[in-house]
């Protein structure tokens, strides 16, 4: 009788369990996308202009292919402005000089972040490895203006777009199952430049700090 009991107990309770369970494909169809947004700095290095050092804000998405392994997707914007004014005489006339240089950058990066870290560990490490398509536009101007006279000249704008092929580690912080806040270390390689010398292996690198919240259940 005792063992009777015991075994439809144990029989109960595998049913309660199992009527619990969640199904499978419905966890693996959901938590799987994720979404992000921060600042940063950034230098892809080229030996001509347009000088990519950026501080750009970002957006990216991801993919968990995994739980080890994930795709994601950033585009990078950023703008810098340098000027210069000074006076000086020419042929007898006092004039005021002004030069702007105005640099816009745009990157588009895909990565494969590669877990190292256990799911429920808050403190996640992982590395990163990618390429990216990173298109810098550089326009010139400069102002000459007497007590007479005033001119400006236009330069013809410098665009370029190159690749480059990324990696570096990330450091995310799990507030809760849906929401990180999350850093990136990088380097990059400009693959338009041939490692045939020092400037050749010369890489560009920088950090960010952003937050990425987790679609889903």
């Amino acid at each position: 009788m005792r063992c009777s009991l015991l075994s439809v107990l144990a029989l109960g309770w595998a049913g309660v369990a199992q009527a619990q369970a969640p199904d499978s494909a419905a966890v693996t169809a959901t938590g799987r996308w994720y979404v992000g947004a921060g600042a940063g700095f950034h230098q892809y290095y080229t030996l001509n202009r347009p000088y990519n050092r950026l501080k750009p804000a970002y957006v990216q998405v991801g993919y968990a292919i995994k739980p080890q392994l994930a795709i994601q997707a950033e585009i990078q914007y950023g703008r810098r402005l340098e000027e210069d004014r000074r006076s000086g005489v020419v042929e007898g006339e006092l004039y005021d000089f002004y030069y702007k240089e105005d640099t816009r950058s745009m990157a588009v990066t895909v990565l494969a972040r590669f877990s190292r870290s256990r799911p429920q560990r808050h403190l996640q490490f992982d590395w990163l490895l990618g390429v990216a398509v990173v298109r810098g536009t550089l326009r010139e101007t400069s102002t000459r203006t007497s007590a007479t006279h005033s001119d400006t000249y236009t330069y013809v704008p410098i665009v370029n777009m190159e690749p480059h092929l990324m990696g570096g580690i990330s450091l995310r912080y799990l507030l809760n199952p849906q929401l990180a806040v999350a850093t990136e270390f990088m380097v990059s390689k400009n693959l338009h430049i041939a490692p045939t010398n020092i400037w050749g292996l010369a890489p560009g690198g920088g950090a960010s700090l952003g937050v990425i919240y987790k679609l889903g259940g």
